[in-house]
């Protein structure tokens, strides 16, 4: 049997590092997720100068529940051309990330652009060589990397506690009961479907645990709905030193946990496993026996408007990362590297082909 389980707690104790403070941030869009993060910031005390919308009403309304925002542009154009931002979190719709995200590095902004980067591999390029030419920051919000627990995971891999990743497994999947609820997720000019909304988390949580190069194979199967997109799948990927089965679906709830399979033991991730808190580590000691260990690492406290999304307040992690990184002159963050989010988009893009999901931005 299992031996008795030994709990371990850790607090969040953010190092205020007086620059980072010092970085000034910009809020690209106003809907639920540029919310959540906005409060973040507001939870750290850094400076939020403007907040851009499609229109002014809609910025005006965003500022008003952060009223330490100093400005509200009903343009983007506006943002890129404010000279007291220093960096912009985007949030926009998939589709708009390529646009704005240009926009912001042309202007010499850094940026910190949620996920997916783009919609596909041409544009994911533009973009990264646009930062390099510009020499400005630029990091995809796979915000998963910067929580405890995965940074706990990522050490517990590089120290090999549990021995070599053989296999991983994870799923991520909700039930969107009507199509038109949430009309972004199912058309295809907005970068919809299962696959870069919420496949992207287990594909990035593989690609953790295999050394963050590209897999050597890439097959899935994938429920096509009315519109054209990957409502949900099964993704199987063949990485130099192990597998990774991943589901994701916008069909049903799933448990939503990340497990590390390894040679001595595994790392289970609880749910949600894509904003986790809590992380099970398993050393083997005979066929069927294991030690276990239960690491709880509880989330900072919301200081900002109410939050959409389950553990939003982990967006403090992300965003003092990419505030620290800036403030030290670096121009990405270590735990996502640009190239890894180039491998992320190659399955993607591999992915859609496979299952048969074209979006009009593949052909622009």
């Amino acid at each position: 049997g299992a031996a008795p389980a030994l709990w371990f707690t850790f607090t969040f104790t953010s190092p205020r590092s007086k620059m980072a403070q010092g970085v000034r941030w910009g809020i690209c869009g106003s809907g639920k997720i540029c919310n959540d993060f906005a409060a973040a910031l507001h939870s750290l005390d850094y400076p939020i100068t403007a907040v851009a919308a499609s229109s002014l009403p809609k910025a005006e309304a965003f500022r008003g529940k952060l009223p330490r925002i100093n400005r509200a542009y009903g343009s983007y154009a506006e943002l890129a051309q404010d000279p007291e931002v220093d960096v912009v979190y985007i949030g926009t719709v998939h589709s708009c990330h390529k646009v704005h995200a240009l926009m912001m590095i042309e202007a010499g902004k850094h940026v910190l652009c949620e996920k997916p980067i783009t919609l596909n591999m041409k544009h994911t390029k533009v973009l990264i060589a646009a930062a390099r030419a510009k020499k400005v920051f630029f990091l995809e919000g796979m915000w998963t990397r910067f929580f405890p627990a995965v940074r706990k995971v990522k050490e517990l891999l590089d120290a090999r506690t549990v021995g070599d990743p053989m296999l991983f497994q994870a799923d991520f999947g909700f039930r969107v009961a009507e199509r038109r609820d949430v009309p972004r997720l199912f058309d295809p000019a907005l970068g919809g479907g299962a696959a870069l909304d919420i496949g992207i988390y287990p594909i990035a949580a593989a690609s953790l645990a295999f050394g963050g190069v590209e897999p050597t194979t890439v097959k899935a199967v994938a429920t096509i709905g009315p519109t054209g997109v990957d409502e949900q799948a099964v993704l199987a990927l063949q990485y130099p030193t192990g597998s990774a089965c991943l589901n994701f679906t916008l069909l049903a709830q799933t448990p939503e946990e990340s497990i590390y399979l390894c040679t001595e033991g595994s790392l289970k991730l609880g749910s949600p496993a894509h904003a986790p808190t809590k992380l099970t580590v398993s050393k083997t000691a005979g066929r069927g026996e294991a030690a276990q260990e239960e690491f709880t690492f509880p989330l900072p406290v919301n200081k900002g408007p109410p939050l959409n999304f389950p553990n939003s307040e982990g967006f403090q992690y992300e965003a003092q990362a990419v505030a620290e990184a800036i403030s030290g002159g670096l121009l990405e963050c270590p735990e996502y590297p640009l190239e890894e989010s180039i491998v992320i988009q190659a399955i993607l893009d591999k992915f859609r082909a496979e299952v048969g999901v074209v979006y009009p931005a593949d052909t622009e």
